[in-house]
């Protein structure tokens, strides 16, 4: 029995260490190559995205986590590898300084993502592409700056102290941006889609009209950040109870210690890969970018009539299908 933070490496399990060095594997692949996917929508789409800055602002949370997938996932297996031969593991300093960097990144990205989905919903009209030019880079540049000063708290406490401050600010500040958005959300969208169906032109589609294509866009960009907080609760949630537990116990159980460490810290990493999956499958205008999405294109159906046949360009879309199925059933009595 022993402090928390004199447990140290002593009364390690080895089953622990190794489940959390499989775990740490599986996310450093898949939160690697889902991140690469999103920064190649984007960067290959640059001239159209970069106009908005919601997708900068996307841009700086997925770089945050791919270097998350591509250097503190692997660290953890390495670390935690050792660890369960019981050898001495690498300095883990080096991982806790990545570990909070990288972490607050995205966190600081989501309140400066909150404050421009709230300017988006309130000020559709003059706020409709976001900050831009050399301001928005600004804005990016400070996000890594802060999130850098932030990390001098880690020294000054040590990690398993630190980490349930980390984790708590963390929760509180994606509830507080998620529920100032969803009333936003609920009070200005809301209101605008009331006064769109009020309108003569209503019943015109979505792609006739750039009012409706624009709350469109709106409704997926709010809701793809609103998941994302949902995303940051549930991630830091477990760590929160973890270090609670870690924080406030005076003969605490190594072995328990050991094992609340490491479910911190799994929890922690697998936030990128979660939020990659919330960024690919809600934002459809990231899908057009990526040849993946592009496999399972609809083929026609086959009672419809061959591609290589003459339509009628001046007749209506109604028509024209009533010609269509004319056509067919002239075929179907011509070769029963």
């Amino acid at each position: 029995m022993a402090d928390a933070s004199a447990c140290g490496n002593f009364n390690v399990i080895p089953g622990i260490s190794y489940f959390t060095a499989a775990a740490s594997t599986v996310l450093a692949i898949s939160t690697t190559l889902s991140h690469i996917l999103i920064l190649h929508a984007i960067i290959k789409d640059r001239k159209k995205k970069f106009k908005l800055f919601f997708y900068k602002l996307l841009l700086n949370i997925s770089i945050a986590d791919l270097l998350c997938g591509v250097f503190n996932d692997p660290y953890s297996v390495v670390f935690h590898t050792q660890e369960g031969l019981l050898q001495t593991p690498i300095d883990i300093r080096v991982f806790h300084v990545s570990l909070y960097l990288l972490g607050s990144v995205p966190l600081f990205t989501m309140v400066a993502l909150a404050l421009d989905r709230i300017l988006a919903l309130m000020k559709t009209s003059k706020y409709r592409n976001g900050l831009q030019g050399k301001t928005s880079w600004s804005v990016l540049l400070a996000i890594w700056l802060l999130s850098t000063l932030q990390i001098l708290a880690y020294f000054k406490l040590g990690f398993i102290p630190y980490l349930i401050v980390f984790a708590a600010v963390n929760i509180a500040i994606a509830v507080i941006a998620m529920l100032i958005t969803y009333l936003i959300y609920r009070k200005y969208l809301g209101r605008n889609v009331s006064r769109g169906k009020s309108t003569p032109d209503a019943n015109t589609s979505t792609s006739d009209n750039p009012s409706r294509r624009r709350q469109e866009r709106e409704k997926r960009a709010t809701r793809t950040f609103l998941i994302s907080t949902v995303v940051i609760v549930l991630s830091y949630l477990p760590t929160c109870f973890a270090t609670g537990y870690m924080n406030s116990c005076t003969n605490c159980n190594c072995a328990v210690v050991h094992s609340l460490r490491d479910i911190a810290i799994v929890s922690i990493l697998a936030g990128p890969l979660f939020r990659a999956i919330n960024f690919l499958v809600c934002l459809k205008s990231l899908r057009p970018s990526l040849g993946v999405f592009q496999l399972a294109k609809r083929q026609p159906d086959s009672s419809q009539i061959s591609s290589d046949q003459p339509k009628s360009p001046g007749l209506p879309s109604s028509r024209t299908a009533k010609c269509n199925e004319e056509m067919q059933d002239v075929q179907n009595r011509l070769n029963p």
